[in-house]
């Protein structure tokens, strides 16, 4: 899964199901979102019925949501407009971790100036549900609790998804 902060879009792998019994979200495997699908697999019907069926559970347009890869394969990459990913964890239980781009959370305070210091945009990046940056901006964070711009708790769920993702590895 990946994200483009700029743009606010979500790109998540699934592997589809087509000609299910029923609509249905499987879960996460091997990173992949899995997706049963009444639709049959023929002039596009089931990508039709996947993208209304996804729109339906997120709660968002059809329009937001598109096929980037695999139009005609069962594993695909769709690109979902305008969600966070505390919406996917909550509403599909991603399980997965977030990283920034290197120079992403310093570019929030540095280059596009949205917070006056690193501290805050730290707390930004974490908030915004980034687990991990390759800049040392999240060495402020100790600081971010002690002033009481971000719980405690929130910094150690984005631990804990870490730690998952390493023995996973």
């Amino acid at each position: 899964m990946k994200t483009n902060d700029h743009s606010n879009f979500i790109l998540i792998d699934l592997k589809v199901i087509p000609n299910a019994s029923k609509d249905a979200i499987d879960g996460w495997k091997n990173n992949r979102l899995k997706v049963r699908i009444r639709g049959i697999p023929e002039k596009g019907k089931a990508n039709k019925k996947l993208i209304e069926y996804l729109a339906e559970q997120l709660g968002i347009s059809k329009a937001s949501i598109s096929i980037q890869s695999g139009e005609t394969s069962r594993l695909k990459r769709i690109r979902i407009e305008g969600i966070s990913f505390d919406d996917l964890r909550k509403k599909w239980g991603f399980m997965g971790y977030v990283v920034s781009d290197c120079g992403a959370i310093w570019d929030i305070y540095h280059g596009h100036k949205l917070q006056p210091y690193s501290i805050r945009a730290s707390v930004l990046g974490v908030k915004a549900g980034c687990d991990l940056t390759c800049g040392d901006e999240y060495t402020g964070l100790v600081a971010a609790v002690k002033k009481e711009y971000i719980s405690e708790s929130l910094i150690d769920n984005s631990v804990k998804r870490l730690f998952r993702a390493g023995f996973y590895l």
